[in-house]
């Protein structure tokens, strides 16, 4: 009984950490770096410090 107990709230503590990292980062995490290089795409005005693309 008490084994299961400790699997049961190893579980709901599980869910509840799963949760909280998914509130926060849903739907997803864009560093500063990254959302530099998305505003450029979309002004399509690009520097050499930052390139869309890397051949």
């Amino acid at each position: 009984m008490k084994n299961q107990v400790s699997t049961s709230l190893i579980i709901a503590l599980t869910i509840i950490v799963l949760a909280v990292i998914w509130f926060c980062f849903a739907p997803g995490f864009m560093s500063y770096d990254s959302m530099v290089q998305y505003k450029m795409a979309l002004d399509e005005r690009y520097t050499d410090s930052h390139p869309g693309l890397t051949p």
